[in-house]
């Protein structure tokens, strides 16, 4: 009887042990999900420009990719807005951090917009800003918001 009593006091020892080894810096799946997603465009005067869809198809690691869509088009008149034409997009997240990043045109290096924005878990909303980046130009990138949510 003294033991098993031994080796039951052992086993709760351990299962102790293993519960206290588990952090909120453990990988977190819920900052992207496969899905669709509602995003919109704003000028640096907090204008929209375009809404759209985007669906997230693959996720590998931190990696992720699929589509978008041009939903609504509110004013074409911005850096960066003929290069949206791809449909595909691919990006990037830091789940300790809750960043997360898009390339809105994977298929060129250049002449892209670029999606930098933080995921806010009270709001559930993705925010940030957006870039026009070109590798040969007079101008800085163009900065300004942009938001998303899961749908």
């Amino acid at each position: 009887m003294r033991k098993y009593f031994a080796y039951f006091i052992f086993i709760l020892i351990c299962i102790k042990f293993l519960n206290s080894c588990t952090s909120s810096d453990v990988y977190n799946p819920n900052i992207i999900k496969k899905g669709s997603y509602e995003f919109t465009m704003f000028d640096t005067l907090n204008a929209r420009l375009l809404k759209g869809t985007l669906t997230v198809e693959n996720i590998i690691n931190s990696d992720f990719s699929g589509s978008y869509r041009i939903d609504s088009v509110f004013n074409s008149n911005f850096p960066g807005y003929e290069t949206m034409d791809a449909d595909t997009f691919s990006g990037n997240f830091l789940n300790k951090e809750y960043k997360v990043f898009i390339n809105t045109n994977p298929r060129i290096a250049d002449a892209n917009v670029f999606w930098n924005m933080l995921y806010r878990t009270d709001t559930k909303i993705y925010t940030g800003e957006w870039s026009f980046s070109v590798f040969r130009s007079g101008n800085l990138p163009y900065k300004a918001k942009v938001t998303m949510r899961k749908l």
